[in-house]
């Protein structure tokens, strides 16, 4: 039985995804932070697919000791991963940081994907796969020498910075892994009306509540992650960024090796300061 790994499932497009790799008979461990919500969502997973091969384990993504410490409770639950599908995502409305002292959004799109993604990697079977859910608003992004963000920071610019972060990892990852045969792929899924804009206040959250009935379903999205994970169409196409169904260019900076070199030398340096 093919095993897969999903972060951020317990809505949206993450838990549509997990259902349709259920669907096909894959065993699912969704990794949540809220534990009652993904025991819940693990019941519904269940009986909406007749696949009982459903389970969860909690951590919070925004801690990077926790991130680490997790790679060991889920090589316990699984004997080989054959996909891996980066779903978590975060946006806020004001600078926070993380419990590391790290900007937030930056902690928990780019840096911790980069540590659950590496401690797996002996796990990973040949011709695994690895999913990275992205963002057009990576184009956005602008590498300032400064992933914290400390001057500058937007709403905007939080998301788009982090998204080009994640793409540039996603690509680097790629080329490291050509020879091992493990593919890693980035996808914008659309805009989804999930619950993604739930917490945000005031006009942002009537913005979001007047635009949703034009947005995509969860089950709309979850397509293109799932294609990606599941489809022979894309068997050994990695270090590509796909735009809902089609294979597309990302921005010009997602190519720029040397600023690629310099987003995850700093990446590194704060996950060996934090994790030291």
């Amino acid at each position: 039985m093919k095993q897969a790994v999903i972060t951020g499932a317990t809505s949206g497009i993450g838990k549509e995804t997990a259902a349709n790799l259920l669907r096909q008979g894959i065993q699912v461990l969704l990794l949540a932070r809220n534990a009652s919500k993904a025991d819940q969502v693990c019941q519904e997973l269940h009986h909406a697919t007749a696949n009982p091969s459903v389970d969860y384990l909690q951590v919070d993504l925004a801690e990077m000791k926790q991130v680490q410490e997790i790679i060991g409770a889920i090589q316990k639950k699984v004997t080989g991963i054959d996909i891996l599908i980066n779903n978590a995502g975060l946006m806020t409305l004001n600078r926070e940081e993380s419990p590391d002292g790290i900007e937030l959004v930056m902690a928990v799109n780019h840096l911790a994907v980069m540590i659950l993604t590496e401690g797996l990697l002996g796990t990973m079977r040949e011709r695994s796969r690895i999913v990275m859910l992205n963002s057009v608003a990576h184009r956005a992004g602008k590498w300032t020498g400064d992933l914290n963000l400390k001057e500058g920071w937007s709403v905007a610019r939080s998301y788009g910075n982090s998204k080009l972060a994640n793409l540039m990892y996603a690509y680097h990852l790629a080329r490291e892994l050509r020879s091992k045969m493990i593919t890693v792929n980035a996808v914008h899924p659309g805009v989804v009306g999930s619950g993604f804009g739930q917490q945000w206040g005031g006009f942002m959250k009537y913005g979001w509540k007047v635009a949703k009935p034009f947005m995509l379903t969860s089950a709309q999205g979850a397509k293109y992650p799932s294609h990606l994970a599941l489809s022979e169409e894309v068997e050994g196409i990695s270090a590509k960024y796909f735009k809902k169904g089609k294979m597309v260019q990302s921005s010009s900076d997602s190519y720029n090796q040397e600023i690629s070199k310099e987003v995850l030398l700093e990446s590194r340096k704060l996950i060996d300061e934090i994790l030291a």
